[in-house]
């Protein structure tokens, strides 16, 4: 019972980082689209845009990959713990849910390529609106 205490306090810590993981990319991405919306200056210079998408993407590749070498271990745990559960007949099944790196992959490059979208787009519409003055 001891083992089963400790592997999931291991699992809530793996769990609790990866969530730290994807509140500092929400954070990331909703300052940089307000920020992009804030300022006029910015959206007038291509280069500066075209080097925050490229930024940004680099940046949401390293948090990607942060995100997938956590994962394996949450969902082993996962595993783990429901097996035990369930093989404990003084335990019902705890069922965790843990996402498939695969689920990970396609969410994470959704919002990458939004992010990236909404940033091209603002700018392009400021671009549109320089032109026709």
């Amino acid at each position: 019972m001891e083992d089963y205490k400790n592997l999931y306090k291991i699992f809530i810590s793996q769990s609790g980082t990866a969530g730290e993981l994807w509140k500092f990319y929400s954070a990331v991405c909703l300052g940089l689209v307000a920020a992009i919306i804030g300022s006029d200056n910015f959206k007038s210079s291509k280069v500066a845009v075209f080097t925050v998408i490229i930024g940004f993407s680099l940046f949401a590749f390293g948090n990607l990959m942060a995100i997938l070498q956590i994962q394996p271990t949450v969902i082993a745990l996962g595993e783990t713990l429901n097996f035990l559960a369930v093989k404990n007949e003084t335990l019902k099944s705890i069922n965790l849910i843990t996402t498939t790196e695969f689920e990970i992959k396609i969410f994470h490059v959704v919002c990458d390529v939004s992010v990236c979208a909404a940033i091209y787009l603002i700018a392009r519409a400021s671009w549109f609106k320089e032109s026709k003055s």
